[in-house]
């Protein structure tokens, strides 16, 4: 803006461009002063055969995948932290993929900011329990953006979490 205000539109125009391809306060800003869309530059991570072949040898990981897909939880999240200790960066981002795809998203989510993937925003902020949250946002008159993100902060999608203070589930209401 100082740019702008000083007679260098021309510089202020390419500063604002520049700025406005990142996601953060001051591109979503510069996106507003020239009257475009933000960028969030998400993208989207394919697992490949080699990935999924290697992910296949970890067998703390498939004993979670196992675990996690017979419904104990409790179990499947052991052996997930321990299978995580021993995966490499691109084997931790994959195994977050597998997660995803199961709608294991807590372990998808922690997957992601344990090994630094800030850009794989579907799996970040998955639309889980679309039906749920819908119909929760029409009985009591609020957002659905604002319930996901509660729920996204809260409880990470894991239907099951119980805090210290024992309040439990998706948004972590207490009894």
């Amino acid at each position: 803006r100082a740019h702008a205000h000083s007679g260098s539109d021309d510089l202020a125009r390419r500063t604002f461009l520049e700025l406005a391809e990142q996601r953060h306060y001051y591109g979503f800003m510069a996106a507003k002063q020239l009257n475009q869309s933000i960028s969030l530059n998400a993208k989207e991570l394919v697992l490949d055969s080699r990935q999924l072949n290697r992910l296949s040898q970890s067998k703390p990981l498939q004993t979670a995948l196992a675990l996690y897909q017979v419904g104990e939880r409790w179990w499947a999240l052991q052996a997930w932290n321990q299978a995580m200790r021993s995966l490499t960066e691109e084997e931790g981002l994959a195994a977050g993929l597998v997660a995803y795809d199961l709608g294991w998203h807590d372990r998808a989510i922690m997957a992601m900011a344990e090994f630094g993937e800030k850009n794989l925003l579907d799996v970040r902020f998955p639309q889980a329990f679309v039906a749920e949250f819908r119909a929760a946002a029409a009985e009591h008159k609020q957002s659905l953006s604002w319930l996901y993100a509660i729920a996204r902060r809260e409880s990470a999608f894991d239907p099951e979490v119980r805090s210290r203070t024992n309040a439990y589930g998706l948004m972590q209401i207490l009894p």
